[in-house]
């Protein structure tokens, strides 16, 4: 990919597959350059839109340029940038700034994390000091408006008994132990969420709720 003050480039290695042209392929045509991976990835990555790539990127920007280049060999698709100016600028910056705070959040809940476990694993190497393993517990016990945005989300989501899955596709993180770990376990530990079958922690039927102050 080549980026431009007027246009970004695309290059592609290898020719248009036999059986499309450049005017079919605008229409939605698609054959798959590797046969393997395609019947393989369609299945294992999160994604659906096979083949609809640049049906779709012509509905967004219709004045497309594609080129089959014989003679280097490679598919270019070239896209015009255009009125490029402060205003495009100043959206740059403060997509900038939101991938940065994104960035922070995540830092600051991984940090969570790794407080958590390991104050966990102190309170269990010390089987003798009951009330020391409680204070050491009772650190990652934050309050509730320093939990990050992330957490707090979590948290009102949960307001309706919610799956692992339900809660990592709404957060917008895959659904695997580490992520648990770091969005959902410690707010258990920390009485902002509780389990719906707290006696079966690893049921296909579990859930997780707000937990309910009395």
């Amino acid at each position: 990919m080549f980026i431009f003050d007027n246009r970004i480039e695309i290059h592609s290695p290898g020719l248009l597959p036999e059986g499309v042209s450049m005017e079919s392929i605008k229409h939605g045509a698609s054959v798959p350059r590797n046969k393997l991976l395609f019947n393989h990835g369609i299945n294992l990555l999160p994604y659906t839109g096979a083949g609809s790539g640049i049906t779709r990127a012509l509905k967004f920007t219709p004045d497309i340029k594609f080129v089959n280049d014989e003679t280097l060999n490679e598919f270019v698709v070239t896209v015009e940038r255009r009125d490029v100016g402060e205003n495009d600028v100043k959206n740059d910056r403060d997509s900038d700034r939101e991938d940065r705070d994104k960035r922070d959040e995540e830092d600051r809940d991984n940090s969570l994390s790794a407080k958590y476990i390991e104050n966990n694993e102190a309170t269990k190497r010390d089987n003798d000091g009951v009330e020391e393993a409680k204070d050491r517990t009772n650190i990652v016990r934050i309050p509730y408006k320093q939990l990050s945005n992330v957490q707090k989300d979590v948290i009102q989501f949960c307001s309706i008994p919610r799956t692992a899955k339900e809660i990592m596709d709404h957060i917008g993180y895959y659904n695997n132990s580490k992520n648990m770990t770091t969005y959902v376990r410690p707010l258990l530990e920390m009485g902002y969420l509780e389990m719906t079958e707290p006696d079966k922690p690893k049921s296909k039927n579990q859930k997780y709720r707000k937990l309910r102050k009395e």
